[in-house]
C-alpha cells in the first residue's frame, strides 16, 4: 500500500472519528436542551427548601420531621422532606447524584439539629420555671397546661415568644427593648411550646409581679446562665456551621438552575454515548 492510499484511509478514518464525535454531542446537546427545564425546576425545588431549612435555623424555628409530607411505604407511613422524597419516588434519578448525594446528607443533619434544638428548649423551659418558682412568691398554675404570675390578666398586653429567643442574641435584644419601650405599653412576655401530647403549655410573666427584680432583670439573669450552659454553647457552634453549610450547597444548586449541565458534563456524556452498544 502506497502513502497516497495510507493518506487517504487516514484522512477517511480521521473524518469519520469527527463527523460521528460531532452527530452524538449534536444528538446530546439536543437531548440535554429538552431536559434543560425540567431539570431546572427541580433544581429550583431543591433551592427553595435549602433556603426555608436555612430561614428555620437563623429565625429560631428549625424545621422539623413532621413539617413534611406523610408518605406511606411499604413497611410504615413516615415523613420525608424533599430529598429524601425525591430519592424515594425517582425523581432524583436524572440529577447530578454527587449533588444530591451531599443533599441529602445535609437535610438530614438539618432535621436532627431540629431535633436537638427542641431538647434544649425544654432544658430552658425547665430552668426558667424553676427560677420563676424562686423569683416570684405569687406564681399561679393551672393544671398542666399554663402558669402565669398575676391572677388579673385584664388590660395586660404582653408578647408571644418561644423559648428559643435565649438562643438567639439578636431576638433576645429586640424583646428587652420593647419590654423596655413605655411608648408600647407592653405588660409582660408569654413563653408557648408543645407539651408531649401535641398541646399549649404556656408560660405568661408580667410587669411588677416578681419578687424584688424587674422582669427585664429576670430575663437577662437567665439569658446569662444560658450562655454558659455547654449544650446550647455546643448547639450554636452547630447552628453555624450548619449555615455556612446550608449556603454553599444553595450556591451549588442555585449554579444548576440556570445551567443543569456543565460543558464538560455533556462532552463527557457524548463520549459514553460514542462507546455504548
Amino acid at each position: 500500500m502506497n502513502d497516497t492510499v495510507k493518506n487517504i484511509i487516514t484522512s477517511l478514518s480521521t473524518s469519520l472519528v469527527v463527523s460521528s464525535i460531532t452527530f452524538v454531542l449534536g444528538l446530546k446537546s439536543g437531548k440535554n436542551q429538552s431536559d434543560r427545564q425540567i431539570l431546572r425546576n427541580k433544581y429550583r425545588d431543591i433551592s427553595v427548601h435549602f433556603s426555608n431549612l436555612l430561614d428555620g435555623i437563623k429565625n429560631g424555628n428549625p424545621k422539623k420531621w413532621d413539617d413534611f409530607k406523610l408518605i406511606k411505604t411499604s413497611s410504615c407511613d413516615r415523613y420525608m422532606p424533599l430529598i429524601e422524597e425525591m430519592k424515594f419516588n425517582g425523581e432524583s434519578i436524572e440529577l447530578k447524584q454527587d449533588v444530591i448525594d451531599k443533599c441529602e446528607e445535609l437535610e438530614f443533619k438539618l432535621l436532627k439539629y431540629a431535633d436537638e434544638y427542641q431538647e434544649n428548649l425544654e432544658i430552658i423551659k425547665e430552668y426558667l420555671i424553676n427560677e420563676l418558682e424562686n423569683c416570684c412568691s405569687n406564681l399561679i398554675k393551672e393544671k398542666d397546661y399554663a402558669i402565669y404570675t398575676a391572677k388579673d390578666q385584664i388590660n395586660k398586653p404582653y408578647i408571644n415568644r418561644s423559648y428559643s429567643i435565649f438562643i438567639t442574641d439578636e431576638i433576645f435584644k429586640n424583646i428587652i427593648t420593647n419590654l423596655e419601650n413605655d411608648n408600647l405599653n407592653l405588660q409582660g412576655i408569654c413563653f408557648e411550646s408543645r407539651d408531649r401530647h401535641n398541646g399549649w403549655h404556656r408560660v405568661t410573666i408580667y410587669k411588677n409581679t416578681l419578687d424584688n427584680i424587674k422582669i427585664e432583670d429576670f430575663l437577662k439573669k437567665i439569658n446569662e446562665h444560658l450562655k454558659n450552659e455547654h449544650s446550647i454553647i455546643e448547639l450554636l457552634k452547630e447552628q453555624q456551621q450548619l449555615i455556612n453549610e446550608t449556603n454553599n450547597i444553595i450556591n451549588k444548586i442555585n449554579k444548576r438552575v440556570r445551567e443543569p449541565f456543565t460543558f464538560l458534563e455533556t462532552i463527557t456524556g457524548a463520549v459514553v454515548d460514542i462507546f455504548k452498544v
